[in-house]
């Protein structure tokens, strides 16, 4: 929540600057924009289809090496050439397993370059299109209103998080209280039983004693 929070802030902090531009700065904007865009959509594709060719190269060279390893080890040549052959095997392994990541990350600077330009569009659209009863002005005082309201919200969010957040420490704490409290009352309770049985023990030995001098003292008086 608190990263689409933020992502919508920015957007409307750039809707903000876009509107206090006229239409011909907005489009002079984006022109400029469409043209670095562009140009980066072009380098990351070209980026792209190189780290295809460089995948296939290497294919192809992983194939040559292992072929020429394994006969070389079948001619049994010198173990250090193997070990050459083998760790560049092992490098262009790593590589062509990271190729796949480095795909993914191309084409997601791809759309996000896409979306920007998609931003840019619709933000220009709508100053052109406005109701005839929606001035520029009220139009950048509702983004105004808005971008304050989101910011609003982020702030609750942080502070909400951050009660959270005590809240769970403080939790933490009593439980923590608790645990050892349950210890100490284990401690006491197996102390309690142990005089307990202390006790039994006591009243039982004592208590044969009595009847031992009870029987003695019978046998005195006859």
């Amino acid at each position: 929540v608190r990263k689409e929070l933020e992502e919508r802030l920015g957007a409307l902090e750039q809707e903000v600057q876009q509107c206090n531009m006229s239409v011909p700065e907005q489009r002079d904007l984006l022109l400029s924009r469409v043209k670095s865009d562009n140009a980066d959509i072009v380098a990351a594709e070209k980026s792209n289809s190189d780290l295809k060719l460089e995948n296939e190269r290497l294919r192809a060279q992983i194939r040559e090496v292992t072929a020429d390893a394994q006969e070389k080890k079948d001619e049994g040549s010198d173990q250090q050439k193997y070990e050459i052959l083998f760790t560049k095997d092992k490098e262009m392994t790593q590589f062509i397993d990271s190729f796949n990541d480095s795909k993914a990350e191309e084409e997601k600077k791809l759309k996000e370059k896409q979306g920007s330009i998609v931003n840019l569009l619709q933000n220009i659209s709508k100053a052109l299109t406005l109701p005839t009863d929606v001035t520029p002005e009220s139009h950048l005082r509702d983004m105004e209103d808005e971008l304050d309201f989101k910011s609003k919200q982020l702030h609750n969010s942080e502070t909400t998080q951050n009660r959270l957040e005590a809240e769970l420490a403080k939790r933490e704490g009593e439980l923590e209280k608790i645990e050892s409290l349950d210890v100490k009352i284990s401690l006491e309770l197996d102390q309690v039983e142990a005089k307990m049985r202390q006790y039994e023990h006591d009243i039982a030995t004592k208590y044969d004693l009595v009847e031992d001098m009870k029987a003695q003292g019978q046998r005195c008086l006859q």
